[in-house]
């Protein structure tokens, strides 16, 4: 198993509007990974006003 970073880079974000979407983008990574039936470590967020990042853990490959 493997883990996985997705990170979206972006123009300035406004620091009230970081947390909100970084909840959102975990909610939304936690759904979509329970609807294809892949077991996972947990999410973890991170953010900057020019980046928003989650990492999953333990995610299947095509090689496991």
């Amino acid at each position: 198993m493997s883990d996985v970073l997705f990170e979206i880079g972006s123009e300035e974000i406004p620091a009230r509007f970081i947390v909100p979407a970084l909840d959102f983008m975990q909610g939304y990574a936690e759904k979509a990974f329970a609807e294809a039936k892949l077991i996972n470590g947990g999410i973890k967020t991170f953010g900057t006003p020019r980046r928003l990042a989650l990492r999953i853990k333990d995610v299947p490959g095509m090689l496991d």
